[in-house]
């Protein structure tokens, strides 16, 4: 990509055609990712053997703005939520 960057700032390649070149596969990346979104999360969620103790659903892993979190599978009717032992931030 840099490369192609390169080239559009000596006049070699127009802007235009690159970005349409990059963003047709990008485009259906981006189509492919969230038709499957359901699946792809459930692969960076971890079950943790715990149970919540408000509605005693699971606890599993979930990722937020802040980093990894402990979370009710049943949010967002229960909204339990802990941070994961030994991340406390200080």
């Amino acid at each position: 990509m840099e490369d192609d960057l390169d080239a559009i700032e000596e006049g070699k390649v127009e802007w235009h055609s690159l970005i349409k070149t990059f963003y047709g596969p990008f485009e259906q990346l981006l189509k492919d990712a969230e038709a499957h979104m359901d699946v792809l999360k459930k692969g960076i969620e971890g079950d943790l053997k715990e149970v919540c103790d408000k509605c005693g659903g699971k606890m599993i892993i979930k990722w937020g703005r802040f980093g990894k979190f402990m979370s009710c599978e049943h949010y967002p009717e229960c909204k339990n939520a802990k941070p994961l032992p030994g991340s406390e931030r200080g």
